[in-house]
């Protein structure tokens, strides 16, 4: 049988490993997240500006994060725009509204000419700052474990 401060120190150690993998898995799948979407956005990769056609609003009740519902205006968005003198539409939903005539940033699948706006081609930031700071906590928290498991008693260093 282990004697106190030798199980303290293991379960020191077993709690950094646990720390690091979990910060591995994290990073893991923030990867595989980021490659999905990266293979996403390739896909419209050719600019292209697009002028509203027709600008239709419609309301919709959503729920916010505190659970308390609210009614907010969407506008269906009806874009036409022009690719090698062929003309082509798309219909997006936006949450401002847009004059008839007015000009839209989109990016269009060069093999199907679908378009979509140029800022649904964007990396969201956000959910990778966060991943990343998850990352970051784990593998300190993982690190002062291991540095913990390798002080000897009295604070004195073993190594």
């Amino acid at each position: 049988m282990l004697d106190r401060e030798t199980s303290a120190a293991v379960g020191k150690l077993v709690s950094a490993v646990v720390a690091l993998l979990f910060a591995a898995t994290v990073a893991g799948m923030m990867f595989f997240r980021y490659q999905d979407r990266d293979e996403n956005r390739k896909l419209y990769t050719v600019p292209v500006t697009g002028y509203v056609q027709k600008c239709d609003a419609y309301t919709k009740r959503v729920r916010s994060s505190n659970g308390v519902y609210s009614d907010r205006r969407y506008y269906v968005v009806t874009v036409g725009y022009e690719i090698e003198g062929k003309k082509f539409s798309a219909v997006l939903e936006e949450s401002r509204s847009y004059n008839t005539g007015a000009g839209v940033s989109l990016m269009y699948d060069p093999d199907t000419f679908a378009a979509v706006r140029l800022s649904e081609t964007q990396q969201d930031p956000v959910p990778y700052m966060i991943g990343g700071g998850i990352v970051l906590f784990s593998v300190l928290i993982g690190a002062v474990g291991i540095v913990s498991f390798l002080r000897g008693r009295n604070g004195n260093d073993i190594w």
